[in-house]
């Protein structure tokens, strides 16, 4: 479960206008402090940093283009710890 929530925060942090905050709840992260420690226990880095190296021009766009019952079913799979 852990893993899941790790991968979509991956792909959650590509999106520059949401916050690290943001991030984490979406991802079903209930305390910032928690995610940001198993975030660089996992990836070796924190999610700040992570979105330095990792987004790319365009990627808000890309993401803008989402279907919105997608992006709602994507959040449903994922519950606070």
């Amino acid at each position: 479960l852990c893993y899941r929530r790790i991968k979509a925060a991956e792909e959650l942090l590509a999106i520059p206008d949401h916050s690290i905050t943001d991030v984490a709840m979406q991802a079903g992260f209930s305390s910032i402090s928690t995610f940001n420690r198993l975030f660089k226990q996992h990836k070796g880095c924190t999610p700040g940093e992570y979105r330095s190296k990792h987004t790319v021009a365009g990627s808000e766009v890309h993401y803008k283009q989402l279907n919105k019952a997608k992006a709602l079913a994507f959040r449903s799979i994922y519950t606070p710890l």
